[in-house]
């Protein structure tokens, strides 16, 4: 009775980690090939010059790093927001203004980036937590992962979704902040990347958190 336990224990395990690596592979995607040519598509631009609304001068805002990117798909195009840093402050990690810049490709190889960021630090309510860092990539769940803590990710959504709201009620009073404007398709659609990535970041947090996140909030 023993050895037969063990053989239906083994068999069970057995068929466990089968059924596991065939329910891992349907959500698997790709396989993936590098291009040949192309790489990196996103790079440090030194010739970037964007004026800056805080320091009312000129500043070379993607010249230092570029990193961090997200990319979707809209209208048959890639769209990748990235994190770039300036050379401004220190040489060290934390010394520098980040902004966020957007690039565009037809074939997700060959990527256009806009001269001027699309999402910085200004002098707005809001300078007080921007600047001088500027705007991060969060890493919030690692963190929370490291200590323990899972609350730190229900505090950074609910931080998150105030800030946006924020952000989108600005338009109520001020028309040219709206995300969607008229007549100038090129600055919707970067604004409506920005609130894509919100949506997902904010999904992706509940779903840690055994929530489902709503379709829409009345």
């Amino acid at each position: 009775m023993k050895v037969r336990g063990k053989l239906w224990l083994a068999g069970a395990l057995f068929c466990a980690i089968a059924l596991q690596a065939q329910e891992a592979q349907k959500w698997q995607i790709g396989p993936f090939t590098r291009p040949q040519s192309g790489n990196p598509v996103i790079a440090p631009r030194p010739e970037s010059v964007f004026v800056d609304p805080i320091l009312k001068k000129p500043v070379h805002w993607e010249t230092l790093h570029t990193f961090n990117p997200a990319a979707i798909v809209r209208d048959g195009k890639v769209y990748v927001l990235y994190r770039a840093e300036d050379d401004s402050g220190a040489m060290e990690i934390g010394g520098h203004t980040s902004r966020l810049g957007l690039a565009e490709s037809k074939d997700g190889v060959t990527f256009t980036p806009r001269a001027d960021p699309v999402f910085f630090p200004a002098d707005d309510a809001q300078q007080s937590r921007e600047w001088p860092g500027g705007v991060e990539d969060p890493r919030i769940v690692e963190a929370a992962s490291q200590a323990h803590e899972p609350h730190r990710i229900a505090f950074y959504l609910f931080d998150l979704a105030s800030e946006f709201h924020a952000l989108y009620t600005l338009g109520n009073n001020a028309p040219h902040l709206r995300f969607i404007i008229q007549n100038d398709r090129e600055l919707t659609l970067a604004r409506l990347v920005l609130v894509q990535g919100v949506v997902t970041v904010l999904a992706s947090g509940l779903r840690l958190l055994g929530v489902e996140a709503p379709s829409e909030m009345r």
